[in-house]
């Protein structure tokens, strides 16, 4: 073998050496995360079938009955807070549809209402 030859093997070997590499390090793909959430003990039970479609965190994804991750949906400005030094904000689900984040303040509960995606404000009476 001429040396151009030896080069030219050298430098495949080199890059199939890498690429292995490269592959290990990513871990094997995956298309479906309709399992969920599963804990850190469950991380190496690869014999059980939810292993393969489960995730050990997710963060600011919301994942379909489908299998497939998306974006969660952003935050929208609705109203100032009455006194910003001591509020809490609790969001509760009335139904898939008509949602509420209640204001909790020092001496007073105000109520944000969400029906179909509009947001609004419900007065005290």
């Amino acid at each position: 073998m001429n040396h151009k030859t030896i080069l030219i093997l050298t430098a495949i070997v080199t890059l199939a050496i890498f690429a292995s590499i490269i592959v290990a390090s990513y871990g094997p793909y995956q298309n479906a995360f309709n399992a969920g959430e599963v804990s850190g003990l469950v991380k190496y039970r690869v014999d059980l079938a939810q292993y393969r479609s489960a995730c050990q965190t997710v963060e600011n994804f919301t994942v379909t009955p489908q299998g497939s991750a998306i974006r969660r949906p952003g935050t929208r400005y609705i109203a100032d807070a009455n006194d910003v030094s001591s509020v809490r904000l609790i969001p509760f689900t009335y139904s898939t549809s008509d949602a509420y984040v209640l204001e909790f303040g020092d001496g007073y509960v105000e109520f944000f209402r969400t029906v179909d995606g509009t947001p609004g404000q419900i007065e005290a009476p």
